[in-house]
């Protein structure tokens, strides 16, 4: 394909005197290292595709990470392929047996009118020298129809001589595992012995099995069809316990398999309808006399004769070329591996009946053997150890089947139809029963034994790819025992424009067995066609929105790993595909196609300068804009591969344009731009021994940081985030920045910043790489500890760091500073998400919910009026060892969250079941309870005093949101977190910063300073005003001020800005509520309490009066309830005391004793008292 040059941007050589420009306003752009870079400024990339509408943009349908993905890091390991340990293949046969006329003769009339019937012959009328030929003819035949290319060796009462010549065959046959084959009948009883004839004498002289076993070494697998078999076994293992730690040819000695017809002390039947090589015709020729020992068994006085079977041996119901039989077969097969699935262990299992032909079929028949033997009371013995199977109870159904065949003469020919519809109808019941019934391994092997009927086999696969989207463990199961190659030959064959729900149910099932066992891989063939998966990602007319997803995350499954897929993936045609296919994908494909183009650097042959050229690289970086987290974590995921040395406007623009993510609420996005931030600053080390973090670790708007770091021409102090969540405004911001002869020393040091920023983050993932890179670049900058010298009189709190030059590092520390930032340097979070993401595609499911985004939400406000009288009704409902901080009803339950001062969290459900969050060495300072959340689920928002920020789900051991809302940590200030609208708001420290975050997107949504000319003041209250987005912020000095938090950052303050008290008391706020009122002229009523104790209440914050004050001028605790015209205080002299809004006393809760938390229910009449010995009290006020 030629691409047109408008789509070409070819890679340009300066020398360094050479002068870098390109058109923008006319202005230069100078000071960038200017070899082997692209000189287009950003513009000329974003023209290359279209933009989506990113404010616009959904979050995915995937849920949030469990409990085993918080610590992200641990799953940022390189996925690496290995083969499973399956037992060596059989190269060789070597068969023993007697001379058919060293066969014994019948001892009685009745057996001589029999046949002696052996390989399905009557070798009483075969001549000896005909015997020969027809044995190597029959074994070859049976053997080469699971293996084409075996070699056989064929020993007809070997002499000893032959036998100790063994040895030679081992050297022959090399690694390959060599199967003997013994055949008892005409030899004398086996003991530690088999014979060897001596031709002079013509008698049998004993061979030690030890000398056999040595001679022919590991691997090795034996067959002994004959009677007393298992006496062998104590001689084969002792000869592999004297080896033990030997390993010829690679393998233990103890690599060993043996088939034993009989135990110890058990004979062969001697029924003369059998075989008298018994055990080798069940393995060779299962269904035959399956069918045999079925007539014998149940038709004898009907259907045998003395000629029985020879005289039958051709009819339809035993040809091994009929329909009949090889319907019989498939059913026996099927029947046999779902029993084996359905009891023996899966490793077990996968590594002999999921094997190679031949060792898979040779398993499935001796449990057909245990069956068949087992009504003679005779019990074959196998090493490795397998249990007696035969009492499963899917023998029954072979017993029918054989049952219906032999009824119907032979005319019912679809068996394993019929199995499998009875498998199928099982299933179906179990899916569509109410409970969901666990279905059982055995009928789930059944169902991957697909008919050749498709409308069946489709059936199936639906039904398959439902279950496993029920639960994890049915995924687990599946992945077990699914027939992989067969599944997914029909899927690259699959007409997926027929019968797209069938697609899309075989697409799905393939991603739950490549995230459950990434082996997977190796399954498929080399010859395989994939180009059907480029085919159906790019096919316009797929209406089905989950296809894509699906196939998508296939194909980022297999490109490291599949030459097919790798050779279409990494062509131009497919990049521009791909950038075309962003231009319109939703919030699934996105997220999966950004892991794609990650992937993609895991694979040899691809050509970043064609990510350049194309534009892909800015693209990417747009998604961090976007509103899912997920997709935000993919892109920075990817943006790491595309920062390459001495491309400085590639570089420059990449962390630009990701800079903010360094703020972002989402920990998944914090730790991929982390390892973004690792890789920039490892490029750039050079330059880091120059410079120091640019910003101080303050009480400050993170968008004046970012601000200031772009230069632009404004106040950067009242600067918000809000206008760098645009990406349009940042490209702008990025063009006009890159006139700076020294803007790339300036993102250098912002750099330096940010991983300062991060190396306090709550998540410990992000704080480790950013620590980890702290003291990289420590060594480099020869920086000093940071100091946190706060004061509540400061308008910050800064990070001081020296500015002198530092001394040459020395050769040794200097090559350890490059060793470790090359080892970072290489590292993305793609390992990482990749196998989040896939984890969370197979628990979507097939059916996802598309989550509407429909707000926060409570109960609705309850109309309540004054009331006059109050009985108070005391109810103990639990003791702590110690008393919380902090206590706080939900709004819709009885569900209790309390916190403690050693960063432990507490949930008391209604019934009193406990369940704990460990946050650390915090305290905890604040609770918001968010209902209708992400899943619907109940968050519990917590506030503690190093400035972070956590959600908690409450079902989880782990905070599934955790991010830093302030600038400053590691000090003792608290945290207020409320609910305002459909975001959480925070407030922190000096100045009053206030920050409202989206817990849906994890975005910061907005900030706003309330005071900027008084710096003296730090927040101490904060409180949203019922049924508004208004926040009320009370600070030390007793000032109070409304904000409008609907309204952006970008606006003046005075249009921001609903209220503020005129003439502050200089009394610290202590805690302010807002109540509904029950004057319908008044939507609110201010409730607020200062230290000393003094309530003032008041519709507006320039109307307040004092309605109570207590005797000991001090508070412990404070709250009002929202919509009934009560508050309880409490201080460390006298108990809390229940009192109205005008101050009058209702009630002093004298049993809870002094110094109690108190708090209310926010709709109903209660109140929740800790005592200071940790008594849990609830009080209801009727």
């Amino acid at each position: 394909m030629t691409l047109p040059r408008s789509s070409i941007v070819g890679l340009q050589d300066f020398s360094e005197s050479s002068s870098l420009e390109y058109s923008d306003s006319g202005s230069d752009i100078e000071g960038l290292e200017a070899h082997n870079i692209i000189s287009n400024p950003i513009d000329h990339f974003t023209s290359l595709f279209k933009l989506q509408n990113l404010s616009e943009t959904k979050l995915t349908t995937y849920p949030e990470p469990s409990d085993e993905d918080y610590n992200i890091a641990d799953l940022n390991k390189p996925i690496f392929l290995q083969n499973p340990q399956l037992p060596q293949k059989v190269d060789c046969v070597y068969l023993m047996c007697s001379q058919s006329n060293l066969f014994p003769q019948p001892d009685s009339d009745y057996f001589s009118r029999k046949p002696m019937l052996y390989m399905w012959r009557n070798m009483s009328n075969i001549l000896p020298s005909d015997f020969s030929a027809y044995l190597q003819d029959y074994m070859h035949e049976k053997y080469s129809n699971y293996r084409k290319v075996l070699r056989m060796f064929f020993q007809v009462a070997p002499t000893i001589d032959k036998l100790s010549n063994a040895n030679s065959l081992r050297t022959n046959v090399g690694q390959g595992r060599i199967l003997f084959h013994y055949i008892g009948f005409g030899f004398p009883r086996i003991t530690e012995n088999i014979k060897a004839l001596d031709k002079k004498t013509n008698t049998f002289v004993d061979y030690p099995i030890k000398t056999l076993f040595e001679n022919l070494g590991p691997p090795v697998w034996f067959i002994f069809d004959c009677s007393h078999a298992a006496t062998v076994l104590p001689t084969l293992e002792e000869t592999a316990t004297i080896h033990f730690g030997q390993s010829p040819n690679n393998h233990p000695w103890k690599d060993y398999i043996c088939f034993c017809a009989t135990g110890e002390n058990e004979s062969l039947p001697s029924d003369p309808h059998l075989p008298h090589d018994f055990l080798t015709s069940v393995l060779l020729t299962p269904t035959k006399t399956a069918v045999l020992c079925h007539i014998l068994q149940y038709y004898r006085t009907t259907l045998v004769t003395d000629m029985f079977l020879l005289r039958d041996i051709d009819l339809n119901l035993l040809d091994e070329k009929s329909n009949l039989h090889s319907s019989l077969q498939k059913t026996l097969d099927a029947i046999t591996d779902a029993i084996a699935a359905d009891i023996l262990p899966i490793d077990q299992y996968k590594g002999y009946f999921r094997s190679d032909p031949l060792t898979s079929a040779l398993f499935r028949n001796y449990l057909l053997a245990q069956y068949l033997l087992h009504l003679y009371q005779v019990h074959p013995i196998c090493h490795p150890h397998i249990p007696d199977l035969s009492g499963h109870p899917l023998w029954q159904q072979w017993r029918t089947t054989l049952d219906l065949t032999i009824i119907s003469n032979g005319t019912y020919l679809n068996s394993d139809i019929d199995l499998y519809n009875r498998a199928l109808s099982t299933f179906t019941n179990i899916l569509q029963c109410p409970t969901k019934e666990k279905s059982s391994i055995a009928n789930l092997v059944l169902l991957f034994h697909f008919p050749e009927n498709k409308e069946l086999k489709n059936q199936s696969i639906r039904l398959l790819a439902n279950y496993a989207s029920l639960s994890q463990q049915n995924r687990e199961e599946i992945a077990k025992i699914a027939h992989f190659d067969i599944l997914f030959s029909y899927f690259i064959n699959f007409d997926y424009k027929s019968d797209p729900d069938t697609f899309k149910s075989i697409s799905y099932l393939l991603v739950t067995l490549f995230e459950q066992n990434q082996n997977y891989i190796l399954e498929i063939s080399p010859s395989n066609d994939l180009i059907i998966l480029e085919k159906v990602l790019f096919d316009d007319e797929i209406t089905d929105k989950d296809i894509k997803p699906l196939i998508a995350s296939i194909v980022a499954t297999l490109l490291p790993h599949n030459d097919c897929v790798r050779q279409f993936s990494t062509r131009n045609e497919f990049l521009i595909k791909l950038r075309t296919l962003l231009e319109t994908s939703n919030s699934d494909l996105t997220m999966w196609l950004l892991i794609l183009e990650r992937r993609m650097f895991d694979n040899y042959g691809l050509d970043i300068n064609s990510f350049y050229n194309f534009g892909l690289h800015i693209q990417a970086a747009s998604f961090v804009y976007h509103n899912s987290e997920y997709v935000r974590a993919a892109s920075l995921s990817l943006l790491p591969c595309l920062l390459q040395s001495g491309q400085d406007f590639i570089n420059v623009d990449l962390f630009g344009l990701s800079v903010k993510c360094g703020f972002d609420c989402s920990y998944l996005v914090r730790y991929n731009f982390s390892l973004f931030l690792t890789r920039f600053l490892s490029i750039y080390r050079e330059k880091v021994i120059d410079h120091i973090p640019n910003g101080l670790m303050a009480h400050q708007l993170f968008g004046s940081l970012l601000s200031r770091w772009f230069k632009l021409d404004e106040d950067h102090e009242n600067v918000g985030l809000e206008r760098f969540n645009i990406f349009k405004n940042v490209c702008e911001y990025l063009n006009k920045v890159k006139r700076d002869k020294e803007y790339l020393e300036v993102f250098v040091s912002s750099g330096l910043f940010l991983c300062e920023f991060l190396s306090d983050d709550p998540h410990p993932s992000v704080s480790k790489v950013c620590q980890s890179l702290k003291t990289n670049t420590s060594k480099l900058i020869c920086i000093k500890p940071k100091t946190h010298n706060f004061s509540q009189n400061c308008s910050s709190a800064p990070l001081n760091f020296p500015s002198f030059s530092p001394p040459p590092t020395p050769i040794l520390i200097q090559r350890e500073i490059e060793e470790e930032l090359k080892e970072a340097s290489i590292e993305s979070g793609g390992d990482s998400l990749y196998k989040l993401f896939m984890k969370q595609t197979s628990k979507r499911g097939l059916h996802p919910i598309y989550f509407e985004e429909t707000g926060l939400c409570g109960l609705p406000p309850a109309a309540v009026e004054h009331l006059s009288n109050y009985k108070v009704v005391s109810k103990h409902r639990y003791e702590f060892n110690e008393q919380p901080t902090i206590i706080c009803y939900d709004k819709l339950t009885l569900v209790l969250a309390l916190g403690f001062k050693d960063g432990k969290v507490v949930v008391l459900y209604e019934n009193n079941v406990e369940k704990v969050l460990e946050l650390g060495h915090v305290k905890i300072t604040s609770f918001s309870f968010a209902n209708n959340t992400f899943e619907n689920d109940t968050y519990l928002f917590i506030g503690v005093d190093n400035g972070s920020i956590y959600g908690w789900n409450m079902k989880t051991n782990y905070p599934m949101i955790s991010f830093r809302s302030d600038g400053y940590a590691n000090s003792h200030i608290p945290e207020f977190v409320d609910i305002c609208g459909r975001n959480i708001v925070s407030i922190r420290g000096n100045c009053g910063s206030i920050r409202s975050f989206d817990p849906f997107t994890k975005l910061l949504k907005g900030e706003w300073n309330t005071l900027s000319n008084h710096d003296n003041e730090h927040s101490t209250a904060m409180s949203v005003i019922c049924m508004s987005e208004n926040v009320c912020v009370g600070f030390s000095h007793g000032r109070l001020i409304v904000l409008d938090v609907s309204i952006s950052s970008d606006t003046s303050s005075s249009s921001r800005v609903l209220d503020i008290t005129a003439d502050p008391q200089q009394k610290q706020v202590f805690k302010i509520n807002s109540v509904v009122s029950t004057n319908k002229d008044d939507s609110n009523i201010f409730v607020i309490c200062d230290s000393e104790g003094h309530v003032v209440i008041g519709n507006n914050l320039g109307n307040l009066h004092e309605v109570y004050s207590t005797d000991s001028k001090s508070v412990f605790s404070f709250d009002s309830h929202r919509y009934s015209p009560v508050m309880c205080i409490s201080s460390q002299e006298s108990p809390p005391k229940l009192l109205t809004l005008d101050g009058d006393v209702i009630s002093v809760l004298k049993e809870s004793g002094n110094g109690c938390i108190v708090s209310f229910h926010q709709t109903l009449p209660l109140v929740c008292v800790a005592t200071s010995t940790g008594k849990i009290i609830e009080y209801s006020l009727t």
